[in-house]
């Protein structure tokens, strides 16, 4: 389950990953364990390159991926905690930026931004 904030809202949403069933016993996963995080979201428009950084929970991270617009553009594999940097072309005008994690254990987390933010009233 992946809980994401809207950074204009402040508005907290969570969606599940294909073949999540609630019904089911889980053996695997433990009330408090630390799961995996994503940090600090940068966007370099000269350069077309996305950077975020990315922390590692009791599981080993399996990937990391970019999403602009609601499209997934680029995922890697995981290689543990850190910054992964990924190559994209930044389109003019204002887009969201999506960065999700997700490990072995399955735990998600996402983080989102817009840029560039709106600096209107």
């Amino acid at each position: 389950v992946v809980k994401m904030t809207d950074p204009k809202t402040k508005k907290v949403t969570y969606s599940a990953s294909e073949g999540y069933d609630a019904s089911k016993d889980d053996d695997a996963h433990k009330c408090g364990e630390a799961t995996p995080s994503v940090g600090a979201i940068q966007i370099n428009p000269g350069a077309n390159k996305v950077e975020a950084t990315v922390n590692q929970g009791v599981a080993n991270i399996t990937s990391v991926s970019l999403s602009v617009d609601g499209a997934v553009v680029s995922t890697q594999p995981g290689t543990g905690a850190g910054m992964y940097s990924f190559s994209v072309a930044i389109a003019p005008g204002q887009h969201t930026y999506v960065v999700t994690v997700v490990d072995d254990l399955y735990y998600q987390d996402g983080k989102q931004i817009v840029y560039p933010s709106s600096s209107g009233p």
